[in-house]
């Protein structure tokens, strides 16, 4: 998971709620060539989370 950025982490961030990251990835992600993809996390007990690439999560920031 070092490869990927969790969507929370991302807004904690920016100062907003992960939601509005989601919007903005919903609306613009194709355009800027952002894919969000399901990673599943250790420090979650195994579950899934919506990360960013190191070099999406660059692009988007």
């Amino acid at each position: 998971m070092s490869d990927y950025v969790p969507i929370m982490e991302i807004a904690d961030r920016l100062g907003v709620d992960p939601t509005t990251v989601r919007r903005i990835l919903k609306k613009h992600g194709e355009e800027l060539e952002i894919s969000v993809e399901r990673v599943k996390s250790k420090a979650r007990n195994g579950k899934w989370v919506d990360c960013l690439s190191m070099d999406d999560r660059n692009r988007f920031l």
